[in-house]
C-alpha cells in the first residue's frame, strides 16, 4: 500500500507541475490539520556582456491543509515574495490556489480539482515587467516570476494497481486557463490557452541479493 501511495503522490506532482511549483509540497493524504511555511531567498549575478546585475529573491510560501473525512481533502496556499534586479523591485502576495482531493478504492483512485483565486497583482508597470522578464530565465531557478495570473480551473486524477511485484499508476490532469492583463494602461489581456498532461508511472520490486 505504502508502494502505490508513493506512485499516486508522484503523478499528482508531475499533473500539477504548474500548480506545485507555485507553493509548498503538493497535496497528500492527510489526516490532521495542516499548517505549513518556508522563507526561501535566491540571489544571482547576471552577466549580460560587460555588465553584471545581482538579482535575488525572498519568498514565504505558505499552505493550510485540512481533512475533511478519511477520502477527503482541501488545501489552500498562497505567497508573499520579494524579488529585486538592481534597484528595481516586484513585490507583493501572489494569487491564492485551492484544491479538493478525494481519494477511493482503497486509496487507489485520487480524484482533485482546484482553482487560481486571482488576488494577486498581474498589471506589471514597467519597471516590474523588466524584473519578471529576468527572473523568467528558467536557468536562473527562480520560483515566481509572476505576483498574479487569472482565474485558471483544474481537474484530474491518478490510478495506481499492484500486480505482484509490480506496480503501475498513470494520471491526467486539465487546467483551464483564465486570461489576465498583464501591463498597466493596457486594455489587451492575455490568454495563455488551456493545458492538458498525462503521466504515467512503472515500479518493480527487485530480490534482495545481498
Amino acid at each position: 500500500m505504502k508502494k502505490i501511495s508513493l506512485i499516486l503522490g508522484i503523478l499528482l506532482v508531475l499533473s500539477f507541475i504548474n500548480t506545485a511549483y507555485s507553493q509548498t509540497e503538493v497535496q497528500r493524504k492527510i489526516f490532521y490539520p495542516t499548517f505549513l511555511s518556508v522563507v526561501e531567498y535566491r540571489a544571482w549575478q547576471k552577466e549580460t556582456g560587460d555588465s553584471k546585475q545581482s538579482v535575488s529573491q525572498l519568498n514565504s510560501p505558505i499552505a493550510i491543509k485540512l481533512p475533511l473525512s478519511r477520502n477527503f481533502a482541501v488545501d489552500v496556499a498562497g505567497s508573499y515574495i520579494f524579488s529585486s534586479v538592481e534597484d528595481s523591485r516586484l513585490s507583493g502576495l501572489t494569487d491564492v490556489r485551492a484544491r479538493a482531493v478525494t481519494m477511493l478504492f482503497n486509496d487507489t483512485l485520487m480524484l482533485n480539482a482546484g482553482v487560481n483565486i486571482p488576488n494577486g497583482k498581474s498589471d506589471l508597470d514597467f519597471e516590474e515587467t523588466a524584473v519578471s522578464a529576468i527572473l523568467s530565465d528558467q536557468a536562473l531557478g527562480f520560483r515566481y516570476n509572476r505576483l498574479g495570473e487569472g482565474l485558471d480551473m483544474t481537474f484530474g486524477g491518478g490510478l495506481a494497481q499492484a500486480y505482484g511485484p509490480a506496480s503501475f499508476g498513470i494520471g491526467a490532469g486539465y487546467i483551464i486557463k483564465g486570461e489576465y492583463e498583464i501591463a498597466q494602461d493596457v486594455e489587451l489581456k492575455y490568454k495563455p490557452g488551456n493545458q492538458l498532461n498525462i503521466t504515467g508511472g512503472f515500479d518493480l520490486l527487485l530480490p534482495q541479493c545481498f
